[in-house]
């Protein structure tokens, strides 16, 4: 199989478009991205290396699966806390439950 020594022009494509959807962005910057600067940065880019867009590729999904790592931990680390005041409410409502019945005792008595 020959290999071709100038990119596949289609294939240079495909690799913007997929860095283009993995790029870490800011949220101001996804809000305030207009159709015209995705475009200049497409052009921009189909004048780059086709291997450094794949490592682009690469450290964007690092990057995200890295935030993603961080979220869960957070998410992980807010059900432990969670579960902690669910178990002193616990507690202090099985507290308050021998009070009321020592009350109603004393009344039945």
């Amino acid at each position: 199989m020959k290999i071709p020594k100038t990119p596949d022009i289609k294939l240079l494509k495909a690799l913007i478009d997929l860095y283009l959807s993995v790029k870490v962005r800011s949220e101001e910057s996804i809000k305030n991205c207009t159709r015209e600067q995705i475009e200049s940065e497409r052009r921009c880019l189909l004048n780059t290396n086709p291997l450094s867009i794949i490592d682009y590729i690469r450290s964007s999904v690092e990057i995200l699966l890295n935030l993603k790592e961080e979220e869960d931990k957070t998410i992980k680390g807010q059900a432990v806390n969670d579960i902690e005041k669910q178990e002193s409410y616990e507690e202090q409502i099985q507290k308050l439950e021998a009070e009321a019945r020592m009350h109603i005792r004393v009344l039945v008595i």
